[in-house]
């Protein structure tokens, strides 16, 4: 399904599919898509990296899981490092990040490497002022609680564009998933 995301199928308000579509157009600067699961975020995302896959983008496409266990590979492999590789996702022209957050858990020496780690890539591409999607379940509130205040600041910043896709799980309405196949 996701490969074959398109824009023109992302079911969201008018609103929200302008603001996507503008932001695509300039390019700059971050996107979060925040929201509650299955309300469309990853399609979004994922519709936004086709989009620039048509126009021959240098580009990427992780979840969070994905990135970490490309990092923890790095730890193994003699000359790489998980600095080096956030170094060069960093580099990347245009990212997407999918599921930011969701692999922080109560082991609280994991989660401060994750969280340095996301706030290095965070860092970058926000001073650079790179495209960059991200798609979380997590709030502001929630970050709040979770990043520390120059992450929030990045993340929030008003160059960015925030959307929230908050609503209903659509993955759990019975004929959502018979209506798409």
């Amino acid at each position: 399904v996701l490969k074959s995301a398109h824009l023109a199928a992302v079911e969201q308000t008018q609103e929200i599919v302008e603001s996507i579509n503008q932001w695509i157009k300039n390019s700059k600067a971050i996107l979060f898509i925040h929201g509650n699961g299955g309300t469309g975020k990853s399609y979004i995302a994922a519709s936004i990296w086709n989009a620039w896959k048509e126009q021959n983008k240098n580009l990427r496409f992780y979840t969070e899981l994905n990135l970490f266990e490309e990092l923890k590979m790095c730890m193994n492999l003699p000359g790489y490092s998980p600095e080096a590789r956030i170094e060069t996702i960093s580099d990347t022209p245009f990212l997407v990040l999918d599921d930011f957050g969701s692999t922080l858990s109560s082991d609280k020496e994991k989660s401060e490497w994750k969280k340095e780690k996301l706030f290095e890539l965070l860092d970058t591409r926000y001073l650079n002022n790179t495209p960059t999607v991200i798609t979380s379940n997590l709030n502001k509130k929630d970050i709040k609680d979770i990043f520390h205040e120059r992450f929030v600041s990045r993340l929030y910043s008003i160059k960015n564009k925030i959307i929230d896709v908050s609503g209903l799980d659509r993955r759990q309405m019975p004929y959502y998933e018979t209506e798409k196949q």
